[in-house]
């Protein structure tokens, strides 16, 4: 018997538009991967609109140059046949464009971003969605058989029942954690904290949390306490320097409460409302992202030392303790430098006993502020705040996350007992409870309290050379003690009077 060939199968392959997607793609994720390589290491990102360009500009090159060569095989197809693919390939092309814009309007080069999306541009996109892939369903349907849509029925239903019985499954797994790390860096507790997690200096030991107010709402809204029935009324300290024509006031805030107290009233509220702007230790950017690149650029150790192996036997077991305590891998900081685990551990008691930075003073005096068009900035810029803690040498970050370690049960008490200091009006008593954790890591606290009380004293200063009112809000802890910012300021001739 003679061997006949077969027939080959009239039209063109498939795998060359598969390729040219998945080629596409990947120029895109090279893109992303390298902008975030850029930030990470402090150099310049690319704009976020580079990689999708690039990428739908090859996509488009290799579809054009494909059809091109394939238009004569294309040419004996049935209108059912074309119908079919011109389905397929338009909604694929729907579900690219939207991602990509997505990704362009978030401003981030990671296609599973949460960054906010104006409301116009969530508006937009869902309806380009909703109708295109309603088309497109119904154009669908009049390309296949029955057979076809039968295997569609089919396969709708199998992903329903893979859907409803694995996602509560993996979902407890996670939240124990018992997932792989490839599920943790998704969805683990970690990640919440990158990109919704910023640093604040007020950390020695006042607020001793890592929380900048209003950036943490995640983490916030899911541990803090319900609000209080009852409103408990308090009067936290506040000062004020004043020449001829000039007046700075000076209030102390706690950046992290619980809800129910009332602070916002009477000289507090008075003095904020005969201000012409108010003055924060820093203005956090807008873009979380943005907030997380910095932080990581800081944070991440390029020396290539373990956290871990930085620990002495003694310490290593205290510090995977308190990890598996607050539900964290003992690893999840091995790439990290000392300084931004101490700082991270030290926001998670706080949260699950429900101090919310939504309800921190900083909070409510921004958004006060910008209800009265009142201008806001600070002292310092997030890469200098985050900065200091990187300067500080080894030793002094391990010291520093030891403590952190050993009194992580006492965090929650502790500011309690800070907070009713606060709003009883007694900066001595909070600076006494201060400093009994300033003594074990006084280079920290030159470094994070009494260095930048003088600069800001230095600035307190230059302002009053220029007429108007200032609100200055800043952590309690800089407005307590010796070496506070009043001292600061009775050293350069200023008055400095307490009028609550």
């Amino acid at each position: 018997m003679t061997n006949m060939p077969k027939e080959r199968r009239a039209g063109p392959g498939y795998l060359w538009p598969v390729a040219i997607i998945m080629i596409a793609g990947a120029v895109a994720g090279a893109f992303a991967g390298y902008s975030d390589g850029l930030a990470e290491t402090g150099g310049q990102p690319l704009p976020t609109w580079t990689g999708p360009v690039a990428a739908l500009a090859l996509a488009l090159a290799g579809m054009a140059l494909y059809i091109r060569l394939n238009r004569e095989a294309w040419a004996g197809w049935s209108p059912r046949k074309r119908l079919y693919w011109v389905t397929m390939v338009a909604s694929m092309s729907l579900g690219a464009g939207v991602a990509l814009t997505l990704q362009v309007a978030q401003g981030s080069g990671d296609l599973a971003s949460d960054a906010p999306l104006t409301p116009a541009t969530a508006i937009i996109v869902s309806v380009i969605w909703v109708v295109g892939m309603s088309v497109a369903s119904l154009f669908y349907f009049r390309a296949v058989d029955d057979h076809e849509r039968h295997a569609y029925y089919l396969g709708s239903v199998a992903g329903f029942h893979a859907f409803v019985i694995a996602c509560p499954v993996l979902s407890l797994i996670i939240s124990e954690p018992l997932a792989p790390p490839l599920f943790e860096t998704k969805a683990g507790p970690m990640t919440s904290f990158f990109r919704k997690l910023a640093l604040s200096c007020a950390i020695i030991p006042l607020a001793q949390c890592a929380v900048v107010p209003g950036h943490n709402s995640a983490a916030a809204q899911e541990a803090a306490a319900p609000a209080a029935a009852t409103t408990t009324a308090i009067k936290p300290a506040l000062w004020a320097v004043k020449d001829d024509d000039t007046t700075v006031y000076l209030f102390g805030t706690v950046h992290v409460l619980k809800p129910g107290l009332s602070w916002f009233d009477g000289a507090v509220k008075d003095a904020f409302d005969k201000s012409d702007e108010l003055k924060l230790e820093l203005v956090l950017p807008e873009d979380q992202n943005e907030v997380a690149k910095e932080t990581m650029a800081l944070a991440l150790d390029q020396s290539g030392t373990a956290l871990s192996a930085r620990l002495d036997p003694a310490a290593l077991a205290a510090y995977q303790a308190a990890m598996t305590s607050l539900g964290l891998p003992p690893a999840s900081f091995d790439g990290f430098k000392p300084w931004f685990a101490g700082i991270t551990l030290s926001v998670l008691p706080l949260t699950k006993m429900g101090y919310n930075p939504e309800e921190g003073a900083e909070k409510q005096l921004s958004n006060a502020a910008k209800a009265a068009a009142k201008p806001i900035s600070g002292f310092e810029t997030l890469s200098e705040q985050l900065g200091f803690f990187d300067a500080l040498p080894m030793s002094s970050q391990i010291a520093f996350l030891n403590v952190m370690v050993k009194d992580l049960d006492k965090l929650g008490p502790q500011l309690d007992t800070m907070v009713g200091q606060w709003g009883a009006g007694d900066p001595a008593a909070l600076a006494e409870t201060m400093n009994e954790g300033l003594a074990e890591t006084p280079d920290v606290a030159k470094t994070l309290l009494w260095d930048r009380n003088a600069r800001w004293a230095e600035q307190i200063e230059a302002r009053m050379a220029q007429p108007g009112t200032v609100f200055v809000a800043v952590g309690a802890g800089h407005l307590a003690g010796a070496k506070s910012v009043q001292d600061y300021l009775k050293e350069r001739g200023l008055k400095v009077t307490r009028i609550q």
